[in-house]
């Protein structure tokens, strides 16, 4: 399994060849890091054990790594690790679970553009490298993938779809509005009360003609219809904060 851990990365490795050794003259697409036994590589703070592929791609260059699936789960950094055994336990299942649907969809425009079967970041799962069960608590985490060892969920025979959150706000939408579809019973709205998140609540401040801005050009953009459904909706007031951040940036 190929994860991409970072995109538009720009590595210098400065080592000497051996005594003798001949430097490899030609063009190349892909470089391979492999790391010898016992031996961690590290790249902006965080450490990895599998391979390293550093590819060109039209936009820069990638950064991918080789790793099996207790590897990668190993990686994952979406919990506190000391949380209860059991809601790790859950979490090893659902981020497990996630993996089987992503590669059961195929890969995405962007996994086949640059040579990855899940990202790396919150558009996925956070994946960290190895990292994450050397520091502390990482051997309760392990613990958790190791007794939930080939446990997914499925529905209709299938991997589900286990999307998870840190922070809804105090309820969830129902899939089919926020991502189109069908709907799922499973991803059905639900109230989820009593967040303790520093992100239930949060604020910040726009001059108006900015924030009149942005409305205006979201309204034109989604063609100005209110009487559109819930997604329909919820796609303006997506375009609408999208364009928001890039004028207040």
């Amino acid at each position: 399994m190929r994860i991409v851990a970072l995109v538009l990365a720009v590595i210098v490795l400065q080592a000497s060849p051996a005594a003798g050794a001949e430097l490899p003259v030609g063009d190349f697409s892909e470089v391979a890091i492999v790391p010898a036994e016992g031996t961690l590589l590290e790249h902006e703070g965080r450490v990895y054990n599998g391979t390293l592929r550093v590819g060109l791609a039209p936009d820069g260059l990638v950064l991918v790594e080789d790793v099996g699936l207790d590897g990668y789960l190993s990686g994952i950094k979406e919990v506190p690790l000391n949380w209860h055994s059991e809601a790790l336990a859950a979490q090893a299942v659902a981020a497990r679970t996630y993996l089987a649907w992503t590669l059961d969809q195929g890969r995405s425009e962007n996994a086949v553009r640059y040579g990855y079967d899940i990202c790396a970041t919150t558009a996925c799962q956070v994946y960290a490298g190895v990292g994450v069960v050397l520091g502390p608590d990482g051997d309760r985490w392990l613990s958790a993938i190791e007794e939930t060892s080939n446990e997914i969920l499925t529905y209709e025979g299938a991997a589900a779809k286990t999307m998870y959150h840190s922070t809804s706000g105090g309820r969830t939408e129902p899939v089919e509005d926020i991502f189109g579809g069908n709907p799922v019973p499973y991803l059905a709205g639900a109230d989820s009360a009593g967040e303790s998140s520093p992100y239930v609540d949060w604020s910040f401040e726009i001059p108006v003609e900015v924030f009149v801005t942005a409305l205006r050009a979201a309204i034109e953009q989604s063609g100005g219809d209110f009487s559109a459904s819930m997604a329909g909706k919820l796609k303006m007031v997506f375009q609408f904060l999208k364009i928001l951040k890039k004028l207040k940036n």
